[in-house]
């Protein structure tokens, strides 16, 4: 919360930029999109395709999953015996039923209640649409060609900011039209459909020849998102920064420049190694925080509560750094162990962008 008797401004920098720090959860989706889809494509016909990819996700995902969901439980168990009355108006505020963390269809549920639940474990609705992905993406891509994976995500691209409209529309309920998979699915298509072009060697020549335009094109974007001129329908707005994030992924492969050393750097890479748990974790740290610090809800109306909040983001970010290292690490390695056995290559379906007969596991 910030407060906007703070200055005049306040409102207006916090409208032109609310689009973009609402959009990390979109990149995300993004990311995940362009990682798994490709992995998706390039491993599809191996022999062991589904027991390996799916091996693999639960090694990455669940031990930081279930370890948050472990502390939530225990805090909730702990809450009667502590006086922490900032622990009931945020942290564990409204707490939904376990089945639906245990079964990753949190997503849903707070899409059924209207409400986000406790925000202990509230972010991990992102990850049930993830969940949900990885169990039905891997089913479309073994069991289509090229050209119905390619319409399958135009198609999600094009459907999703309809429903999210629709249901808006009809019901006016934002949980509803924000929180299920299909509401989502335009960002994770995104992300598939950049992974599909940067495996086709046309696509990254066309790309690269008309790359000026697209950078126009990307910064119409990034205008249109800060308000200041037009602002979309918010639910359109969360496709403009799929889009937008998009682009940012494909264009590190058609530029040899300044931008794609920076964002292949070595400290790009090693953010994104602790992403996951870091987004997994924060917001419990930022609620444990500034209650015991403060006794109060994450605030940020003084320079005291900016100071807690920058050790919000130093405590996360090494508690992240100590999971990978020390936890994740144990796990990833069992996963690794799992490799991907080619098929027949006489029974191989071509990677999108790669000559007929070549190899593609």
């Amino acid at each position: 919360m910030t407060n906007p008797s703070l200055g005049s401004w306040q409102p207006v920098i916090h409208g032109a930029v609310a689009s973009f720090l609402i959009g990390g959860v979109d990149l995300f989706f993004v990311l995940s999109g362009f990682l798994i889809g490709g992995i998706l494509i390039d491993h599809r016909t191996a022999g062991n395709y589904f027991k390996v990819f799916w091996a693999r996700r639960a090694a990455r995902i669940l031990p930081v999953y279930f370890l948050l969901l472990a502390t939530y439980v225990a805090a909730l168990a702990a809450r009667p015996y502590f006086d922490a009355p900032w622990a009931d108006k945020w942290l564990l505020l409204n707490p939904l039923p376990i089945w639906s963390y245990i079964t990753f269809m949190n997503n849903n549920v707070m899409a059924y209640y209207g409400e986000t639940g406790a925000l202990w474990i509230g972010v991990t609705w992102s990850l049930c649409v993830e969940e949900q992905f990885y169990l039905i993406f891997p089913l479309i891509v073994y069991f289509s060609r090229n050209r119905t994976v390619l319409l399958i995500c135009v198609s999600g691209v094009v459907i999703a900011p309809i429903i999210r409209t629709v249901i808006w529309t009809v019901w006016g309920n934002f949980y509803m039209a924000y929180f299920p998979t299909p509401s989502r699915m335009d960002t994770l298509m995104f992300g598939v459909l950049v992974a599909m072009a940067v495996r086709n060697p046309d696509t990254l020549a066309l790309a690269r020849r008309w790359r000026r335009w697209l950078d126009l094109l990307a910064l119409l974007l990034v205008v249109t998102l800060t308000g200041l001129i037009w602002r979309a329908p918010w639910t359109i707005q969360y496709s403009f920064v799929a889009a937008g994030c998009a682009y940012a992924i494909l264009r590190i492969y058609i530029s040899d420049g300044l931008y794609r050393r920076l964002l292949t750097g070595k400290w790009i890479v090693a953010a994104g190694l602790i992403s996951y748990p870091l987004y997994m974790y924060h917001q419990a740290v930022n609620g444990l925080m500034h209650g015991f610090i403060a006794n109060q809800v994450p605030t940020l109306v003084s320079w005291r509560d900016l100071g807690i909040a920058i050790g919000v983001v130093a405590v996360s970010v090494s508690l992240a750094t100590i999971s990978t290292v020390y936890f994740e690490s144990f796990f990833r390695r069992l996963g690794r162990k799992l490799k991907y056995v080619p098929a027949d290559p006489s029974e191989r379906i071509p990677v999108v962008g790669t000559p007929r007969g070549a190899a593609t596991g």
